[in-house]
């Protein structure tokens, strides 16, 4: 069990109760300086965090000046997983974030609604007080090694341990006040006389907790009525967060520090954080969180959830298999088209029984050629087993892949069904019908969702998307009949570029699906979606505005580069 000195406990606590004290659920940057004329920089108190926000920093926060629609500037929390890439990259230890939160109105986990309350500020200072101790424990020697001697630190050492170690926490130099605020926290500490490696680790806790580090700030500087563009500090890290889910490394922070970080330069760190393991890693969140696949990392982690699983290891070969070819296609410079058609497939003897493959010697993934029928990621055994049933290996779950298409790769927006009893319609339906449990599952939701108008209509909206793969089993197995029924994985009408055409099943849909228009402005709506961390912002429908001729023959990152280099991303209008 972890043990730790609390000798000091009271003290810290102190200096920093009105962190807590400041309900961080209306922290605003109207209190700062912004829009009040001058050249304000940056400036959010540590100790006056409780603004008149409305809580929602993503979308719309403030009023903007006729006939402008940049937005004003913003205060955005790190998602959970960019909470963990920053301290782990800023302190340079292991470190697995246990407190959980997240705003996924986009689709993605990084939206900018997240707020912090008083309960998750304290579960944070616990965290942050555990994992300074460990950074001072193992890099403290390393990294600022007078702080690290027994005799007191000399002024030098401290001034240079809070500009340098500041300067990266709060991901831009430390404000006049900045210092000041940590120098009078050093001041009030000293009463206890404590030692350096103490000193340093309650200066540590104490960044961990500023709203400079829990926030992504995207002010900039604005003088006056018209927008300005965010300073080079704030691009670096809009560039770095989109990229990399974490804070900017060493080159992007010089780049910021030099002033070089223009379209060129911007361009060349796109490409280069592309290729760094943070970078792989943020895209195939993406991907993942996109195709709505994140259940994958539970069958990976807890494959006894789901007994439809043949061995617990497939799981995480299922969930391999997605990033594999996520891998090949997204991240190997493919375009919209080639993720829909692909046929380079990667199997292991966990995963090739489940396209009828013979097991691969050896270990790892191996390249192969997907067997007929079957194309790009919707072909995936993978992404079909994440939208199915996870005990049932017949069960293959319409409803899940209807809404995977017409949501996540068409962009037609369709809810859960309110006022409706799902269950008890379908147990009415099973009384009523006889050998309902022999029929496929097509034909048992169909008699299911069929009951009066308002189901019909809607599940026609989406349905029909799910029987494509009708086919498919919950493990992505291709079959033909259920039993002795045959299955049918025709659909008479499907809408797509708003035209109705009736196709023989999914391997007949995907091809017209990777060359549309609809699927196209979708991928552009999504990466919009994911970088601005809104849905309906004026950021957010620019983007998608000015990217509506993007086509599925282009390559997909390169979108991502271009969004970073549109001035709008940048661009923030004065404070109301």
């Amino acid at each position: 069990m972890r043990t730790y000195d609390h000798r000091l406990t009271g003290t810290f606590a102190g200096a920093v109760c009105l962190l807590l004290s400041g309900c961080y659920s209306g922290l605003s940057l109207s209190d700062t300086g912004f829009g009040s004329g001058g050249d304000t920089g940056i400036d959010i108190s540590d100790t006056a965090v409780g603004g008149t926000g409305d809580g929602d920093s993503g979308d719309d926060t403030g009023e903007t000046p006729e006939g402008n629609d940049a937005p004003a500037p913003l205060l955005r929390l790190l998602s959970t997983q960019e909470y963990e890439n920053t301290v782990t990259d800023l302190l340079g230890v292991e470190f697995s974030n246990d407190v959980l939160w997240s705003d996924s109105h986009t689709g993605f986990d990084n939206g900018a609604r997240a707020q912090i309350d008083e309960s998750l500020l304290t579960l944070l200072m616990l965290q942050s007080e555990a994992v300074a101790q460990r950074y001072v424990s193992e890099r403290l020697p390393l990294d600022y090694p007078c702080l690290a001697q027994a005799e007191p630190a000399t002024l030098d050492c401290l001034d240079g341990f809070i500009d340098s170690f500041g300067f990266r926490a709060y991901r831009r130099p430390l404000t006049d006040a900045d210092r000041e605020a940590l120098l009078g926290f050093v001041d009030g500490l000293q009463l206890e006389a404590p030692t350096n490696p103490e000193l340093a680790q309650f200066l540590v806790t104490r960044m961990l907790l500023s709203p400079k580090f829990l926030y992504r700030v995207e002010g900039g500087r604005v003088d006056g009525d018209t927008p300005s563009e965010v300073d080079d500090y704030d691009r670096a890290s809009l560039i770095a967060y989109t990229m990399t889910g974490s804070m900017p490394d060493a080159l992007l922070f010089t780049a910021a520090q030099t002033g070089e970080l223009d379209d060129d330069a911007t361009a060349q760190h796109v490409r280069r954080l592309a290729e760094t393991p943070r970078g792989k890693a943020q895209m195939l969140r993406f991907a993942a969180q996109w195709f709505r696949a994140t259940s994958l990392g539970h069958m990976r982690d807890l494959p006894s959830e789901y007994p439809k699983l043949p061995t617990p290891e497939t799981g995480a070969s299922l969930a391999t298999e997605f990033d594999t070819f996520i891998e090949s296609t997204l991240l190997g410079s493919g375009t919209l088209a080639d993720l829909m058609l692909s046929t380079n497939y990667f199997v292991d003897a966990q995963t090739a029984p489940l396209y009828g493959l013979p097991a691969p010697a050896g270990i790892g993934m191996t390249p192969t050629q997907a067997p007929p029928g079957r194309s790009g990621v919707l072909g995936l055994a993978s992404v079909l087993a994440s939208h199915a049933s996870g005990a049932l290996t017949h069960k293959d779950k319409p409803i899940a892949r209807g809404m995977l298409i017409k949501n996540q790769l068409l962009c037609e927006e369709i809810g859960l069904p309110s006022g409706i009893d799902i269950n008890q319609a379908a147990e009415e339906v099973q009384e009523d019908v006889p050998d309902f449990d022999l029929m496929t599952p097509r034909e048992q939701l169909e008699l299911i969702m069929n009951q009066g108008e308002q189901c019909i209509a809607c599940h026609e909206t989406f349905m029909p998307y799910g029987f494509l793969s009708s086919n498919f089993d919950a493990l992505g197995q291709y079959q033909t009949h259920f039993g002795e029924r045959a299955l049918d994985a025709s659909v008479a009408e499907l809408q797509l570029d708003g035209e109705w055409k009736g196709y023989a099943d999914l391997a007949a849909f995907v091809p017209e699906l990777a060359h549309s228009d609809q699927l196209a402005a979708c991928y552009v709506k999504q990466v919009a979606r994911f970088i601005s961390g809104s849905i309906e912002s004026d950021l957010t429908e620019r983007l998608e505005a000015d990217f509506e001729g993007f086509t599925s023959d282009e390559v997909m990152l390169e979108l991502f580069e271009q969004m970073l280099l549109h001035p709008a991303v940048y661009e923030r209008n004065p404070s109301p």
